[in-house]
């Protein structure tokens, strides 16, 4: 759907999923073809490329130097969240 809203010419800059549609193995290649920007929540026992080959997203996290990323939290209708940006 996303890459036929694309191609019809809608303004899509970014697009955010949840881990249900990250799991989708079509969708990364498919935002990749557009040239859309993404953020897709993955589980921690998923593999992602990398320059040094798949990795694990913790591990991946755990290998960079302090200081590497960001992270925020907000209050919400479930409690405290904090999140992490690298």
């Amino acid at each position: 759907m996303i890459a036929c809203a694309v191609d019809a010419g809608a303004p899509a800059r970014w697009v955010a999923a949840d881990e249900v549609y990250a799991a989708d193995p079509g969708l990364r290649t498919d935002l990749e073809a557009c040239q859309v920007s993404y953020v897709l929540a993955i589980g921690y026992d998923r593999r992602v490329p990398t320059a040094a080959g798949p990795m694990r997203p913790d591990t991946l996290a755990t290998s960079l130097p302090k200081g590497a990323g960001s992270g925020f939290g907000w209050s919400g209708a479930k409690g405290q969240r904090y999140y992490a940006w690298m």
